[in-house]
């Protein structure tokens, strides 16, 4: 109290300062000007303070964002009047809609000189007002310094909000009488309250309780202040008592250790885009648990806003206006939180333990069932019945459906494949491109349980979201809501050094030498790896900050540049009917000498697929940008490759209407599975077509039809169908085309009756529609082929052949399974092994890739509209012998 009531003089300028320091600011990032130069001698001169002067004042408050994101404090940027302050915009607002409590001060003209001058003379307070920050004032009087200074410190630290002050340049100079202790008030207390007490503990655990016995699909959601207190570990605790899946927004990587079973990755990059079983499982999950989540709208709620999901709540504390707009059956919100999850945790394992009644491990079991049958057949579409496990030791079931969240490598076959004839090869390699999903696979090994990533946006961000397997404790910093090019050089700026704050600060508090270079205790004050990732559009916008880095001694900072020659997310997204994304294709300046211009020499580019030359070159550059301080590596993309944008539908699932061809193939067994075309077009020429296929001896293909983008997008189905007819006149009865569409508006196969095709399966989808007649079909279940043995290829690329060959020992354990099937009855029950099914004219027969099937007719021929990757991979059970053939 009695230090409370010590008071002193300050300057408005020097104020400012004691109050950033009081708050915990140990950084304070901006550019400079006339209008601050009071300001940033005050700051400069502070022994708690590091100034980091930026090159543009974009980038410092996106590196302002980083650090307040990375370090959970209050961050700071400052510009001065006009143009500096207009460069804050884009930093500042990405903080607001992240929720990353941020101070930003901006300099005025003198205010007896304001609003009749022209120079650099804008109006600050309303500009950053109208931009929808919390909270923006400009200081009219050095009286009015002090208040309008708590309110906004206190409303940053209060709601995780973006706050602004304009302070002219005479209120900067001007003296004031204030206490030695700058008081924060409520915002402080909010900020360190309490930890839970045993009855919030026993609400919480109760709610958990009531979703294990209710059976409803639970998932957990991370964001990324979960990761930055350290709530990892009890997450993955709580996970494996509910059975539920993990997933996070990409800041929120490195929360819990993605290698765990129930780990699967990120959703919500960009808003609506994840790894592909993690949007699976959020689409099919009924409750959402929410840990340290701002913004739950992607994942309860329908395109309409709706909400669909149940919600439980646990943070630290919940802002009015985010959080709280929802109905959620729970809400945790306590101090401490990583201590009261752990005893939420601890306390909900003992009621299951100590749980004695049947009914409830019944139900438990339902569950972890229902949950394995609906995620086991998203990744396998093999439809593959899955034995009841008991709940405590499934998790080598998690294993099995966790196959596939993460993003393998991909291409096309004339970048990644060396020649047509490489057998038994299942590697992505090339000896022109590298492939980024490659890269990040393993520079995962490479990285340290507390290392920084620091994400651009763009395909790079796709690449890492969903190839880069996170360890808990490692830190993801990304612009997740305004997505802001340019974002990983500032960001990774912020992560150098902030890590080297902490070791200076733990060698100091051991009263040691920093730069000592004994055994352990150097690796004790070890900087953390810093990696940076950007692509080649990203990275030109912040270049500059490299000599920013340089200035403050960076150290661990590994730069990689991915380089495609355009703007790959622009240019490979789907943005509607005749819109082609023009305009994208950039050039891009040579990345490794210009490192060494800024004295970061050693840089290295990698151009191959070969793995281990990737692993010596990361390895390499990690042991350069220890020594140097910082280090690129160029990565050669093909231009033609891009990672998948996985979609979230967001709508009620009882009332989607769509329904993806995975979720219809999950029961082949089931009637009338597919959805069905209209044939009435043609049911005036249905009897003169059915007579001719009857005629057949042979099966007839039509001329095949090679789409790309544009044609698929811009001609008539209808047409296309018509036209394909067409090349089969000579066989036709007179030479006489019936009309199949009255308006005239993508392979045809017109089959004989009692016509048996091979057993064989495809390196892509197949869709089977007939038009006329019926198309049976025999699938095999729970044998499909490795869809890595095949490759998909047009045949517009190359002469040859256009898939590998299994090798003798696959093609032999195939056909053994084979055998062991066709011993049995084939089955119309779900329990069957084998599914015979039938497509009447106008529905869908649909096979995923690698299925084996055979397909027949019998007593009517049949007209099939047929749309596959052009390859066949023929089995001759018989033999045990498979031949090939290209059709």
């Amino acid at each position: 109290m009695q230090q409370q009531q010590q008071t002193r003089s300050y300057t408005g300028a020097e104020f400012l300062v004691h109050a950033l320091v009081s708050a915990g600011v140990t950084h304070v990032f901006g550019g400079h000007g006339g209008s601050v130069v009071a300001l940033i001698d005050a700051l400069v001169a502070h022994p708690s303070i590091t100034w980091v002067y930026c090159r543009c004042e974009v980038n410092a408050s996106q590196a302002a964002m980083a650090y307040a994101k990375l370090t959970g404090n209050l961050g700071c940027c400052v510009a001065t009047s006009g143009p500096g302050a207009a460069h804050l915009l884009s930093g500042i607002v990405d903080a607001d809609l992240d929720r990353v409590p941020l101070i930003c001060l901006t300099g005025t003209k003198d205010s007896g000189h304001v609003r009749y001058a022209d120079f650099q003379d804008i109006d600050q307070g309303a500009i950053f007002r109208m931009a929808s920050l919390a909270f923006s004032e400009t200081v009219g009087d050095v009286h009015q310094l002090l208040p309008l200074t708590r309110n906004a410190f206190t409303l940053a630290l209060s709601t995780n909000r973006c706050c602004h002050l304009a302070i002219p340049t005479n209120v900067q100079q001007a003296t004031l009488l204030a206490r030695t202790h700058f008081c924060l008030g409520t915002a402080y207390q909010m900020k360190v309250n309490s930890p839970a007490t045993r009855l919030e503990i026993e609400k919480l655990v109760m709610a958990l309780r009531a979703e294990i016995d209710s059976g409803r699909h639970v998932v957990i959601a991370c964001g990324y202040r979960a990761a930055m207190n350290g709530s990892g570990a009890h997450v993955e605790r709580l996970a494996e008592l509910l059975h539920a899946p993990i997933v996070t927004s990409f800041d929120g990587k490195g929360t819990t250790d993605e290698r765990h079973p129930l780990s699967f990755g990120v959703v919500g990059v960009y808003g609506n885009a994840g790894t592909p079983s993690s949007v699976d499982l959020l689409e099919d999950c009924d409750t959402v648990i929410a840990v340290c989540v701002t913004d739950l709208s992607e994942l309860i709620t329908n395109r309409s806003g709706v909400q669909i999901r149940r919600l439980i709540q646990i943070d630290e504390r919940l802002i009015a206006g985010d959080s709280l707009r929802f109905s959620p059956s729970a809400v945790f919100s306590c101090g401490y939180l990583q201590e009261s999850l752990s005893r939420a945790v601890d306390t909900l394992k003992r009621g299951i333990e100590l749980s004695t009644s049947a009914s409830a491990r019944h139900r438990r079991k339902r569950k972890l069932t229902a949950i394995e049958g609906i995620h086991i057949n998203i990744n396998n579409n093999n439809n593959t019945k899955v034995e009841t496990h008991d709940p405590e030791n499934s998790m080598d079931i998690w294993e099995e459906v966790k196959k596939g969240s993460f993003v393998k490598p991909t291409g096309t076959p004339s970048t990644f494949l060396e020649g047509r004839d490489i057998a038994q090869s299942k590697d992505v390699v090339s000896t022109e491109y590298c492939h980024p999903a490659v890269f990040f696979d393993l520079m995962q090994d490479h990285l340290e349980e507390d290392a920084v990533i620091a994400a651009d946006i763009g395909d790079n961000a796709l690449w890492m979201a969903s190839s880069l397997v996170a360890k808990r404790g490692q830190r993801f910093l990304t612009s997740e809501h305004m997505g802001i090019m340019g974002f990983a050089i500032n960001a990774g700026l912020a992560a150098s050094l902030y890590s080297g704050w902490k070791v200076s600060a733990a060698a100091a508090k051991r009263g040691v030498d920093k730069n000592n270079s004994t055994g352990g205790r150097q690796q004790q004050q070890q900087q953390q790896q810093t990696l940076i990732v950007a692509g080649d559009g990203g990275i030109q916008m912040s270049l500059n900050e490299l000599a920013t880095l340089k200035d403050h001694g960076s150290r661990r900072a590994l730069i990689v540049v991915i380089v495609n020659a355009r703007l790959g997310r622009v240019q490979n997204e789907m943005w509607g009917p005749g819109l082609r994304a023009d305009g994208c294709h950039i050039g891009s300046p040579d990345f490794v000498k210009l490192f060494e211009a800024y004295d970061y020499p050693g840089g290295m580019r990698v151009s191959t697929c070969n793995r281990a030359e990737i692993s010596e070159t990361i390895e390499k550059g990690w042991s350069l940008a220890n020594d140097n301080g910082a280090c690129v590596i160029e990565l050669r993309q093909d231009p033609l490759v891009h990672p998948v944008m996985h979609k979230l539908s967001n709508e009620d699932r009882q009332n989607r209407g769509l329904i993806h061809w995975e979720t219809r193939t999950r029961n082949p067994t089931k009637d009338a599975l597919f959805p069905q075309i209209e044939t009435d077009h043609w049911k005036d020429c249905q009897n003169v077509l059915q007579d001719w296929l009857d005629s057949l001896n042979a099966v007839e293909k039509s001329e095949p039809f090679w789409f790309d983008t544009d044609t698929f997008a811009s001609q008539s189905p209808s047409k296309i169908l018509q036209d394909l007819l067409a090349s089969l006149v000579a066989t036709m009865p007179g030479g006489a085309v019936p009309t199949l569409f009255p308006t005239h508006e993508a392979r045809l196969l017109v089959c004989p009756k009692e016509y048996t095709f091979k057993l064989h399966a495809h390196p892509n989808v197949e869709l089977d529609i007939p038009l006329v007649g019926e198309l049976w079909e025999k699938r095999y279940l729970g044998v499909p082929m490795d869809a890595e043995i095949l490759a998909t290829g047009s045949p517009e690329m190359s002469e040859g052949k256009f898939y590998v060959d299994p090798s003798e020992e696959e093609l032999s354990a195939i056909c053994k399974k084979l055998a062991l099937h066709d011993n049995k009855k084939p089955s119309k029950s779900e329990s069957g092994d084998i599914v015979v099914r039938v497509a009447k004219q106008g529905q869908v027969l649909y096979n995923a890739t690698g299925t084996i099937h055979q397909s027949f007719t019998k007593a009517n021929g049949c007209l099939v509209f047929a749309l596959w990757s052009g390859v066949h991979a023929n089995f001759d059970t018989e033999d045990v012998v498979k031949s090939t053939c290209h059709e």
